[in-house]
């Protein structure tokens, strides 16, 4: 112990570097996409998306008050989309956790998810249901 006392401490300036190095790379999430509209591009922000739903191979991607068919896959759309503000809720719909406003459960414990701003009720699927028994 005296000789650990004695001697000089070991040159960690180099350490932060290379823990900087290890460390996975922050992912940046769109904030906005463009999506197709007839024979125009309209720019759609994160914060309008209401949710998203898997259509064959495309994805129709709701806001409060249009529907738009993108080219992307449900999945290829949930990568480029935070994890911390959209949610799968089923292996078909993706929902911005903020366009949320009520969960009903039924009297079978499924839940379904009401929106702020649209009428349609979305399932929540037995594998997604955890997100909602945690509240």
């Amino acid at each position: 112990m005296k000789e650990r006392v004695r001697n000089a401490p070991a040159n960690l300036s180099g350490l932060a570097e290379v823990l900087r190095a290890a460390a996975p790379a922050e992912t940046t999430y769109v904030r906005w996409l463009t999506v197709p509209h007839g024979r125009e591009l309209r720019v759609v922000t994160t914060d309008e998306i209401c949710y998203l739903r898997a259509a064959n191979k495309y994805t129709s991607l709701f806001t409060a008050n249009a529907e738009y068919l993108l080219t992307n896959t449900l999945k290829a759309m949930r990568e480029k989309l935070d994890p911390r503000s959209f949610w799968q809720i089923h292996r078909s719909f993706v929902v911005n956790v903020a366009a949320i406003q009520t969960i009903h459960r039924s009297f079978h414990g499924s839940f379904e998810v009401q929106l702020k701003q649209r009428r349609e009720l979305l399932p929540v699927s037995e594998a997604y249901s955890h997100l909602f028994r945690q509240l």
